[in-house]
Order: structure tokens, then sequence, then C-alpha cells
């Protein structure tokens, strides 16, 4: 029965230490331990990042420095100076210290508790629509029908959509912006239905005019257009305009230098190259490359899916930096060639992730300043 024991006398004293680091109270032969668990323990690195995360306020970080750390540490010493010496006082020793700390913590937290609460409900983190009148609306958070502060626009965002009914007087534009980590669909005031993947931009107007119907899209989105011969639908990206009909269609401009479209039904064009349904379309500086694309591997997103097939590392980890919000640093440059194969949901975490493709490739990982680092 002694396993136990170690084991809870291991985590108080973690947790204990990365207390006394917060509160520059630690000694240096224990920082230089408990840093390296941080780097090399996933648990204790996300410990340590939502111990930090609670103290980020001016406010909390003032509190902090009058923490009176050695002073409820030379009490509980006293304390147990009178219990048995061996393994249970050191055991109670840990765990009355780990209460003192956490009451003192908690005092702090309830007293800057709407500090806490923004820090918590960070916006860049939300779905965000902005609108042309400077007007921000936060959709991750404000569920149902409202109205635009004008009152031109009634808006209904309900089950991850967005939707809305718009007056014929607005000319107003909009900007909805999706975070890492997260999806969102909209549909425009004509039927045409955008899914937006995590990290993407999409800019639109209430209402569209002009003979045409125009979008912007940076980032990637799952495109399904309604159709209208009289009114063609035309996307802009960084670096090329998709001319439409009717037609489903894959945006990706992740990346800044190149721009790929792959068709699923209808028919688009491209830098004067009509695509077909099955064809990609990449636009570069190097001129535009038509190509097969498989439709599971493509669009697996939408199913908040992942599959790579002799894929390099370099190109899998900006995938996971936008599904989990994270910074990838690869250490060894070999390490980003290495190829694998393999699918991963949304759903699973990222320590999931990453030893799974540990086991695959051989490609270790450790936390260092708040990036994952590959070796």
């Amino acid at each position: 029965m002694s396993l136990p024991v170690e084991m809870d006398i291991q985590t108080d004293k973690i947790y204990q230490l990365l207390m006394l680091k917060l509160t520059d109270s630690i000694t240096e032969s224990d920082e230089g331990y408990i840093n390296s668990l941080i780097e090399s323990e996933p648990e204790v690195y996300a410990l340590w990042r939502e111990i930090q995360s609670d103290f980020a306020t001016v406010q909390n970080k003032r509190a902090l420095q009058e923490f009176d750390t050695e002073g409820i540490i030379a009490n509980v010493k006293a304390e147990v100076r009178r219990l048995k010496r061996g393994r249970r006082a050191m055991s109670i020793f840990a765990a009355v210290a780990t209460i003192g700390i956490s009451i003192c913590l908690y005092i702090i937290l309830k007293d800057n508790k709407v500090e806490n609460f923004a820090a918590k409900h960070d916006v860049t983190k939300q779905v965000q629509l902005q609108l042309t009148s400077g007007e921000q609306i936060n959709l991750s958070e404000r569920y149902g029908m409202q109205l635009t502060e004008d009152g031109a626009v009634i808006l209904n965002n309900t089950n991850n959509t967005f939707v809305y009914t718009a007056n014929k007087e607005t000319n107003a534009t909009a900007t909805i912006i999706v975070p890492a980590g997260k999806d969102y669909r909209v549909k425009l005031e004509d039927g045409t239905k955008v899914h937006m993947n995590s990290g993407s931009k999409l800019l639109f107007p209430f209402r569209f005019s002009g003979g045409k119907r125009e979008i912007t899209i940076s980032g990637e989105a799952f495109v399904e257009v309604a159709t209208n011969a009289a009114l063609p639908f035309i996307v802009h990206t960084q670096h090329t305009t998709i001319q439409v009909l009717g037609t489903s269609f894959n945006v990706n401009s992740y990346d800044s230098g190149k721009v790929t479209v792959a068709l699923v039904q209808g028919a688009v064009k491209i830098n004067e190259v009509l695509l077909k349904p099955g064809y990609a379309a990449s636009v570069s500086s190097k001129g535009t490359d038509v190509h097969s694309f498989d439709e599971e591997n493509e669009l697996a997103w939408r199913n908040d899916q992942y599959i790579f097939r002799h894929s390099p590392l370099k190109e899998i980890m900006p995938v996971l930096e936008r599904w989990y919000d994270v910074q990838i640093v690869f250490d060894n440059p070999a390490t980003a060639d290495k190829v694998v194969t393999g699918h991963i949901m949304r759903s699973d975490d990222i320590t999931t992730v990453l030893n799974m493709l540990k086991k695959i490739c051989n490609a270790d990982y450790y936390y260092k300043e708040n990036s994952i680092h590959i070796r």
C-alpha cells in the first residue's frame, strides 16, 4: 500500500513547487527540478499553464507579490513537528502546505473573479462577427435572434450556424472570424452555404448588389453556391478570383503563397482554367496546376477529421496548430520531412495525437516556453 502514498507525496510536491515558482519563493535547485518536469511532462506543463493563466491579470500579480509563502510553510512545519516522524509526517506536511497555499489562492481568485472571468473569455478565442459600423458580436456566446445596433439586420445565431435577414436599404458588409480550434457555418442572403474551418475569415455583404454576388475568403471554407444564372458568384482570395455559377467546392488559402480550389460539383473558372468535378487547381506565383483530388481526404475536416496519407510532418503540424491553438517547433529539420499516414479526430486531445505520431515515426516531443517542440 506504499505506492499510493508515494504518488500522493509526488503530486503534492509538484503542485507546491509550481506555487513556489509562481511566487518567486523557490530555491535554485528546486526550480531546476520543476523546470525539467515542465519541459518533459505534458501533465506538469498543463498544470503550470493553468496556474499561470489564473494569475495573468495585473491585480492578481500584485496580490501574489504580497503572498507570504514562507510564512505559511513555516507555520506548517511547526505543526508537522508535533506529529510523528516518518512517511506519515511527510505526507501531512505536503498536504497541509498545499491546503495552506490553496486557501490563499482561493481568496485571491475570489477577490479578482471579474478579471479571471475576462481572462477566460478571451475574444480572440471566440467566433466573432465584425460589422462596418464598428459593432462586434461574439457568436460563441450570444445565441438566438438579435438586431444590429442600426436595426438594419436581424441576426440569428443557433447550432454553430449564422443566418440573417437584411432590409433592402442596407449596403453594409460584415466579417466573420473563426479562431484556431473552431469551425462555423454561415448561410448567406441568397441561400449559399459557407462552412468555415479553423483560423479562417469570411467577408460578405448583407445584401448582394450590382448584378453579381461577391465574397472574400481567407483560410479554408467549403462553399455550396445557390444556383442563380443571372447573378454570377465570385469568390476572392489572396492570390486569385474564382468565378462560379452553381456549384460546391472547397477553398484552401492557408498557405500564404498558394490557393487551392477543389471542385466537388458544378463548374468554376480560375485564371481562365475551367475546372471539372473531381479536380483541383492550385494557384501560386508559378502558375496554375490542375490535378485530381481525393474527396474523402480533402473534405475530411468538415466531419471533424483529418486524414493524411504519405504526408510529411511539416504539412501535418500546421493543421494541428490550427485545430488545437498551439505553436509547434521542429528542433531537427530532418524530422519535419518524415512521412506518415494516419487519421485523427478533432475531439482527440493534442497529447493523444502527439503520442500517436511518436509511435508511428519516432518523433518525440517536449514542452518549452509555451511551445511544443518536436525532436
